[in-house]
């Protein structure tokens, strides 16, 4: 039994019922259990998500190590198969959630989702009203149709504010993306999770390219282009993509999610 009080967000001056509390709910299927260590990790989408859905599917038993290679697409189908109750919410022995700097998080979203045109970049063509043809969408396009229409926030998790997705006043521990040894390492300590790293099994991230050397501004380069580069092995870095005028817009729009970072990790 934990020993910890939980308190949750969303609920406070908000009188309908929790199955009636849109933000609640949507905290509450991003909630993950993790059976065997009486867990609940959020899962938040660009933050190391599929290395921990990889690693609950195998730590709830539904898969083994070996077989992820030919069954990532079953990791991604049952992502909401592990999403918490209220009781599992209550009684949770221990919570976690991973956080990422909004920028590094927008810049991903980029060059992982727009450059290679998934269904996420085609889900942001048809809410823009078919404004821009994807092939050539820019990174500076991208964040100022998000500043011009600010309801489209809420369109896609992979985009929305990390702070929609936190279901608790407060985790047992917040890590940071960008330091996976002490995500591992704490895991394994403390709820006895191995986790599989499966960046080799995506192809996300930023790994596996090198940064370009010359003083183009890439952050008006088209996803075309971008994506030409991407197969000879070469990607922008986050800084490469940012101009003062973007990171400003964005520092706008993920104000309460920096504003989290800073009390958590400064």
């Amino acid at each position: 039994m934990s020993t910890n009080f939980r308190n949750f967000n969303f609920t406070e001056g908000n009188n309908s019922s929790i199955t009636g509390n849109p933000a609640f709910q949507f905290a509450q299927r991003h909630a993950l259990n993790i059976y065997r260590s009486n867990a609940i990790y959020t899962f938040i989408p660009k933050n190391g998500c599929t290395t921990l859905r990889a690693s609950l599917a195998v730590d709830n038993g539904f898969l083994e190590e070996s077989q992820l290679s030919s069954q990532i697409n079953w990791v991604h189908n049952n992502t909401y198969s592990y999403s918490s109750n209220i009781r599992e919410l209550v009684t949770a022995n221990y919570t976690f959630t991973i956080l990422r700097c909004p920028y590094d998080r927008f810049a991903s979203l980029f060059l992982d989702k727009f450059v290679d045109k998934t269904p996420i970049a085609w889900n942001f063509y048809r809410q823009s009203n078919n404004k821009f043809e994807l092939d050539e969408l820019t990174f500076t396009d991208l964040i100022t149709h998000f500043k011009e229409n600010p309801n489209i926030l809420n369109g896609d998790i992979h985009w929305r504010k990390q702070c929609d997705f936190l279901i608790y006043q407060n985790y047992d521990d917040y890590f940071d993306f960008s330091d996976f040894d002490t995500i591992k390492n704490t895991l394994s300590k403390k709820i006895n999770l191995k986790l599989i790293d499966a960046r080799k099994l995506t192809n996300h991230g930023r790994e596996n390219h090198t940064m370009p050397t010359d003083e183009i501004d890439y952050s008006l380069m088209s996803v075309k282009e971008i994506h030409e580069l991407k197969t000879k092995g070469i990607l922008p870095s986050t800084n490469q993509l940012l101009t003062s005028q973007n990171k400003s817009v964005l520092e706008q729009i993920y104000r309460s999610d920096l504003n989290l970072i800073n009390l958590k990790f400064k």
